[in-house]
């Protein structure tokens, strides 16, 4: 009922080190503010979380893609017996969570009063899209999830997309947002693709990322090219210039990979 978030997130950092502790649930980038919380009112050297919770057990995570975070969660957790287990939750419904290892996808849940229909991203904003049931959808492709419900809604677009990486039990990967979508100049890139790529990058020079925001900067000028603005906040104390620098274009370089041809130079140039 703390409506002020540093006093909930003070009082719940005091009270839990009270307490035997087994589970802990959350969205990565908060949970990250509730540890440094948890070692700050501690006053404690050793962040890791068998320092403050030496029977956790389980660690449950969702909201956002957790590949930025993982390297992060691992250390934190190193010393550790807890599992971490990703679940899709959406006010609407519970509707996956994970059965097997990190990236295998998590499993759909088809019998608790939900209807599930796939929309190819792409074709969302279309008149009459394509609206694909479990029976036809297909693994590989980025669908916008569409659920109708017995609590009444009907046809109702979540706003969050998926990529099957099976079907038989269908196992899904969530892959971003349906407003979360760079292609201000036509680059067309998924939350997926972007948080890859910042991971990949970040663990290139040797560093962990906390947390990242992104968008584009216009032309200013006629003949210039758009650009896109990374602000990042990396665990430890900023990196020299010559390996932000390095992060810089190994991102570009993972992205390029993922472009059609003609794409390919748009993405160098625009980066």
């Amino acid at each position: 009922m703390i409506t002020n978030w540093e006093t909930k997130i003070a009082k719940l950092a005091a009270g839990s080190l009270k307490a035997d502790i087994r589970t802990v649930s959350g969205t990565p980038s908060w949970l990250l503010i509730f540890f440094d919380k948890l070692a700050e009112v501690s006053n404690a050297a050793d962040r890791r979380l068998v320092r403050f919770f030496p029977n956790l057990e389980l660690l449950v995570h969702g909201g956002v893609d957790f590949t930025p975070y993982r390297k992060t969660f691992e250390e934190l957790l190193e010393g550790s017996h807890a599992e971490t287990r990703e679940v899709y939750a959406a006010s609407e419904g519970f509707i996956a969570v994970a059965d097997r290892g990190e990236g295998d996808g998590m499993r759909l849940i088809a019998e608790n009063g939900l209807f599930y229909e796939f929309v190819p991203v792409e074709e969302l904003d279309a008149p009459r899209p394509t609206r694909h049931w479990l029976k036809d959808a297909q693994p590989g492709v980025n669908y916008a999830v569409v659920v109708s419900t017995c609590a009444g809604l009907w046809a109702y677009v979540l706003g969050d997309t998926v990529r099957f990486v099976d079907l038989v039990p269908p196992r899904i990967l969530i892959t971003g947002r349906t407003a979360y979508m760079l292609s201000t100049f036509g680059e067309h890139l998924i939350a997926e693709e972007i948080e890859q790529s910042v991971a990949s990058a970040a663990e290139a020079i040797g560093e962990n990322v906390v947390d990242y925001s992104v968008g584009p900067l216009m032309p200013e000028r006629p003949g210039d090219l758009g650009q896109h603005l990374y602000i990042l906040e990396f665990s430890s104390a900023a990196p020299a210039s010559a390996r932000i620098d390095a992060f810089a274009r190994l991102k570009v370089d993972i992205r390029i990979l993922r472009r059609s041809t003609n794409e390919r130079m748009i993405g160098r140039q625009r980066s």
